[in-house]
Formats: structure tokens, C-alpha cells, sequence
């Protein structure tokens, strides 16, 4: 038994091991299984699906698609302090173990949760172009990663240091990180700061939610004696 149980975790560790390279770490320019795995394989079961649907019905839902996790996102943000405002703000109005100033703390957190969501989704990464590409054009060339005189085999331009063709946004992005679903954009060298300022700020909502909410439901434990 333990050697069947041995056998299926060395399988999930090699299978999470490949899908890791391929799907992340592989280069679908230089990689034939990064391509494969990235490219060939969604375009044949997008073709498989607009033989089926049709290709009006696919367009609308890739497009909702794009937003799934922006959708998802706004679910669990708004719902999740919507429970704090009813539940939440009674409990730290009421409450000796908190102040009071928190409820108007709570709510400029939240503004500053949904600002900085909307900024990072509404500023753009930037737009490699024969045009613009001067803009851009200040990282050193590695020989590694980013060999100089590399063409972009999409766009058919010079690939700059630190550049990347988005396949979802069809566009060569300048210092590409990687397409953030969250926001429904690449993050690239001109939303980089929006980006950051967005993940900080969802880490001290976190932060500072988990320990006002510990404030108040461990004070009224002890009050009560169940701790």
C-alpha cells in the first residue's frame, strides 16, 4: 500500500514538475514544448470549440472569460466587506476591546482596496512598436534570455531586452512580468507601480482585517470565558 501511495505522489510531483516548465518556465519562442503546451494545444481546442459553438458565441464568451477573474475578484471583495459593514461594524461599535475610529479606518480601507483596483486595471503596461520602440529601449542584453538582434516572431520587430509578446492583449510589452488576471492586463514597465501599489494594498487589507476581526472576536471570547 504505501508503495502504490509512493508511486502516485513521485507521479503528481513529476506531472506538477512538467506542467510548471512548460506552461511557465518554457519560452514558447524558443521552446517547442513551451509553444506546444501554450500555443498549439489552446488554438486546437478553441478551433475544436468554434466548430461547435460557433465563432459569434465563442467571441463572447472569451471575452467574458478574460474578465472571469476580475468578476471573481469584485465577488469576494464586495461580499466579503459587505459582511463586515452588517456584521463586522456592530460588533467594533459595541466592542470594548477596539476602538470605535476603526469603522471610519475600515472604510478608508476599502476605498483605497477599490482605487487601487481600478488604477491597476486601468493603466496599461505599454506598447512596443517600430515607432515607440525607442521608449523603451534602455535594458542590456543578457545573451541569455534577451540576445540582441532577436526578433519578435509575431510582430515581426526587434525584441528589445526585457520584452515580451502578450498573446492576450496581442501586444509586445516593455519589461513584461506576466498577464495578472486579477486586472485583466500585463503588468509591464509603465503599470508596474500601479501593480505594486495594488498588491500592497490587498496585503494590508488582509493584514489589518485579520487583526481588527481577532481583536474583536478574542476580546469577546475572554469577556465570556470561552478561551
Amino acid at each position: 500500500m504505501f508503495g502504490s501511495f509512493a508511486l502516485e505522489l513521485v507521479a503528481c510531483v513529476l506531472f506538477f514538475a512538467f506542467s510548471t516548465y512548460a506552461c511557465i518556465f518554457a519560452d514558447p519562442e524558443t521552446s517547442p514544448l513551451g509553444r506546444f503546451c501554450t500555443v498549439t494545444i489552446p488554438n486546437r481546442l478553441l478551433l475544436t470549440l468554434e466548430r461547435c459553438l460557433g465563432r459569434d458565441l465563442l467571441s463572447r464568451l472569451s471575452k467574458l472569460n478574460q474578465r472571469a477573474f476580475q468578476i471573481f475578484y469584485l465577488v469576494v471583495v464586495l461580499g466579503s466587506w459587505s459582511i463586515v459593514f452588517a456584521y463586522g461594524y456592530p460588533m467594533i461599535r459595541d466592542s470594548s476591546h477596539i476602538s470605535s475610529h476603526h469603522r471610519y479606518v475600515g472604510a478608508v480601507t476599502f476605498l483605497a482596496c477599490m482605487v487601487s483596483w481600478d488604477r491597476a486595471c486601468r493603466t496599461r503596461p505599454g506598447n512596443v512598436t517600430r515607432t515607440s520602440m525607442v521608449l523603451y529601449d534602455h535594458y542590456p542584453y543578457d545573451g541569455v534570455l534577451y540576445a540582441e538582434g532577436a526578433v519578435c516572431p509575431s510582430l515581426k520587430i526587434r525584441k528589445i531586452a526585457r520584452s515580451k509578446y502578450d498573446r492576450v492583449s496581442g501586444r509586445h510589452v516593455p519589461r513584461f512580468d506576466h498577464h495578472c488576471g486579477w486586472l485583466n492586463t500585463a503588468i509591464g514597465e509603465r503599470n508596474y507601480g500601479a501593480f505594486l501599489m495594488f498588491v500592497g494594498v490587498q496585503v494590508g487589507m488582509c493584514c489589518y482585517g485579520t487583526w481588527a476581526m481577532w481583536r474583536v472576536l478574542a476580546g469577546g471570547g475572554n469577556e465570556k470565558e470561552l478561551f
